[in-house]
């Protein structure tokens, strides 16, 4: 003990209880990379004409992961070493989620309401924002664990390797699940495009096919530039240890790593991500000029910053150009940075909430902006626009770990003395962690196996093993200088794309995100500060806030998914039924399946034989699903309850009385009828009192009371009319108010209004030149054109 200062001596610095949390650290954040994430588990669409299982974490599973997220962090901060700058990560880490506890738990403030607080929080803000903070929680528990050289090189190898079930995925999605998908739209378009309430030929619809015909590779991010971003850090990475160790001789580590490599890049291409190549360009250059020149790692981390900053800077720069470069990836990302400071400067202390980035880009958009976006696409605008002050503390904890990339050993990676079992073990814990990530993947997806999906986890798990393998191969024999370079580029790569990319935030890659963003820019226990008493104590008090949070998050959501999947079971039989029925039909029926069975089994369900002609079995059926419908309203409308402000769920419970209005006018029943109809419209009207600053909420209203008509009462014409005004008030660059103002103008006999808003729909239309499917077709053009009066 030296001036009250803890030394930790060289080499092994993490003691059992680090190891814990190092372990719960990596799984997590593997698994939650290894499925998908449904914000609205089985009424993302409508059930009731396409049932969809659940194949992917809710948000319940992922609160609950990112409380385990938090306590490996925890338990790494008490295990681990990492100075006094790592107890300053912690406290900065903690601060700034005190913004997300206020708008999740205690206060919201709807822009509309002349900045009144609400008394209440909103899981919309607290479920996003915990998973921000459980990735920067992942981020500080692995650099603080990875001061060990035994953890880091087990963590690089199972994150790096991970690249290689990434790209079994990737090539699964092109080359099998494509075209298939793309048949199986193709056969049941009309069907597809109403389970999500959307126009054949609608804008919407359009958007739908135009990324449904892009043969992209995603993996379970659902999201092919998020996959980018992992493709193009492994490919550095992987890239750089290859040429390394070959320079030693280890040419068998050398292939194996460099064989990861081709695989990383093989599916950065087919991820079709020009932002993810740029990054890994920025990546590659920043590792030639700090290989080839002396430079210190001080300046080395200056650079990486100043990468970073700089692709800030070149987005800004491209929406300056204009139009002349017909680039438009860059210009709508600048448009996203204008619309997210201008929401930013509207609440500059608390921000405008984790889920409020949409209705705040609306309102503040540049005026070529087409798209309607929840992100900023930039980690520093996301934070900073929806969190305030407490954002710029994570944005500076990010810049901190980025400087930290700089700062490699002098003279390469120096080997520690060994155990002679210790690379069996090693092995035999990495081949774990990575068999937990696939079984936990296959077991969420089980109701949607398949042969090839098998053969693909089989081979993804092989190719994952070899890679990691590899690199810890490669970290025990000490790789030159270059190849712990190669692995910090790997870590700037994830930090330049973050500037363009939603990845950090994105739910099922936060966590992957900041882990191996932690393990690159770690540093060897000796090479840290000494740590004082107390140091860790406060660390783990520091990052409780979070834990809390997510306790929280796991118990509402907890209880409102389970309100979701008891509706869902409702619905289920019959809907599987009808889905049953169109295969026979379509001459695709499953394996000993026949229409007599499909009769059989909906009797069954209905209580009574099913027989007569095809009219009285379409009333017999339609009978059955009302009567499912019926089951799910209760459940539907108690989750309803618990998340009163949640916009999906208030639009499913809408959905299925609309559903259940139109069955009811099928079967002759008026009164029942007009009854699901009035409550589809209190239900929408209770949504844009709670919200009223959500041009989506208003827009439901509107969509609402358009579909339902006299059922609604004789004001819904009116009311339909002040929806839109309404959205086209908070949304003033958008297209569809307009138009339907003009629908509603023409059918009420108001020329003069149908004008005005036919005026209004043309001007709107010349700023949508960005992307022609946001555009009026060509009929709608001339139809418009003409009630304008124009030539």
């Amino acid at each position: 003990m030296t001036g009250g200062a803890e030394i930790t001596p060289p080499g092994r610095s993490l003691t059992r209880v680090g190891w814990v949390g190092f372990v719960l650290i990596v799984v997590t954040a593997l698994v939650r990379a290894s499925v998908s994430f449904d914000p609205l588990p089985y009424w993302g669409s409508d059930p009731l004409v396409t049932f969809v299982p659940k194949t992917g974490f809710g948000p319940t599973a992922v609160a609950a992961s990112d409380l385990l997220l938090v306590v490996g962090a925890m338990l790494c901060v008490l295990g681990g070493r990492g100075g006094r700058a790592g107890m300053l990560e912690c406290v900065g880490l903690g601060g700034g989620a005190v913004g997300v506890g206020l708008h999740g738990l205690v206060l919201v403030r709807d822009p509309a309401a002349a900045g009144e607080w609400i008394l209440h929080g909103s899981l919309d803000h607290l479920l996003p924002g915990v998973t921000w903070a459980s990735g920067l929680a992942a981020m500080v528990g692995m650099r603080r664990a990875c001061a060990d050289p035994r953890a880091r090189r087990m963590a690089l190898g199972v994150l790096l390797g991970f690249v290689g079930m990434l790209a079994a995925k990737g090539l699964m999605q092109v080359y099998v699940e494509h075209p298939m998908t793309v048949h199986d739209y193709e056969q049941r378009r009309g069907e597809t495009l109403a389970a999500r309430g959307w126009r054949p030929g609608s804008a919407m619809a359009q958007a739908y096919e135009r990324r449904l015909y892009q043969a992209d590779a995603s993996g379970w991010f659902g999201l092919s530039n998020v996959l980018a971003t992992f493709a193009a850090a492994a490919a550095v990475g992987l890239g750089a240890l290859a040429v390394s160790v070959l320079k030693k001789g280890l040419k068998w580590i050398a292939v194996l790593a460099g064989g990861g490599a081709a695989l990383a890049a093989l599916t950065l291409v087919l991820t079709h991500s020009k932002g993810g190549i740029g990054a890994a360009v920025v990546g590659l250059g920043w590792l030639i000029v700090v290989a080839c020149t002396p430079i210190g790692r001080r300046w080395a981390g200056w650079l990486a910053l100043a990468a970073a900053v700089g692709v800030v800077g070149l987005v800004a720069a491209r929406g300056m150009l204009g139009d002349e470069l017909g680039e438009l990836s860059l210009r709508f990302r600048a448009q996203y940075q204008v619309g997210a400071v201008g929401a930013w400067l509207e609440h500059p202390v608390l921000g405008v909430g984790p889920g409020g980035f949409r209705d705040a880009y609306l309102r503040h958009r540049p005026e070529l902006s087409v798209e309607e976006v929840v992100s900023p696409h930039s980690v520093v605008f996301e934070w900073i626009t929806t969190l305030g002050v407490f954002g710029m503390v994570w944005v500076g904890l990010l810049a901190w770990a980025a400087f930290g990339l700089g700062c490699p050993r002098a003279k390469g990676i120096e080997p520690v003395a060994t155990r002679e079992d210790e690379p069996r073990r090693d092995l035999g814990v990495m081949v774990l962690f990575a068999l937990a990530a696939t079984a936990a993947s296959a077991w969420v997806e089980r109701e949607m196996a398949t042969g090839e999906g098998g053969l693909m986890r089989v081979a993804g798990l092989a190719a994952w093993v070899v890679i990691a393998s590899a690199v810890a191969a490669a970290y025990r024999a000490g790789p030159a200088r270059l190849g712990e370079l190669g692995v910090r580029a790997a870590g700037l790569v994830l930090v330049v794309h973050a500037m363009i990319e939603v990845t950090p935030g994105w739910e099922s890659a936060a966590p992957v995100f900041g882990a191996l963003l932690g393990a690159a820019s770690a540093r060897r226990a000796e090479c840290a500060a000494p740590e004082r008493r107390g140091g860790r104590a406060i660390g783990v008090l520091a990052l409780a806030p979070i834990a809390l949070l997510a306790l929280a998050g796991v118990w509402r959501a907890g209880v409102w998914e389970g309100r979701l999947e008891r509706a869902a079971d409702a619905v289920r039989p019959a809907a599987e039924i009808r889905e049953r029925f169109g295969q026979v039909t379509r001459g695709t029926p499953l394996p000993g399946d026949s229409i007599n069975r499909v009769i059989a089994d909906a009797a069954d369900l209905l209580g009574e034989p099913i027989g007569g002609d095809t009219g009285n079995f379409n009333i017999q059926f339609y009978r059955l699903t009302a009567r499912s419908g019926e089951a799910a309203l209760a459940p539907l409308e108690r989750g309803l309850r618990e998340r009163p402000d949640h916009a999906g769920t208030r639009r499913a419970l809408g959905r299925l009385h609309l559903a259940l209005s139109s069955l009811s006018e099928s079967m002759g029943n008026e009164v029942a009828s007009r009854r699901h109809a009035e409550r589809a419209a209190r239900i929408a009207d209770e949504g844009v009192a709670l919200r009223p600053g959500s041009a989506a909420a208003w827009s439901w209203r509107g969509l609402t009371y358009g579909s339902s008509g006299w059922r609604a009462g004789p004001d819904a014409g009116d009311r339909a009319r002040e929806s839109w005004e309404r959205v086209h008030g908070l949304d003033p660059l958008g297209l569809d108010a307009p138009t339907r103002l003009m629908a509603l103008a023409v059918e009420a006999g108001d020329a003069r209004a149908a004008a005005r808003w036919a005026l209004e729909s043309l001007r709107l239309d010349g700023l949508k030149r960005l992307d022609p499917l946001k555009r009026l077709s060509d009929a709608e053009r001339a139809e418009a054109q003409r009630i304008a009066g124009e030539p």
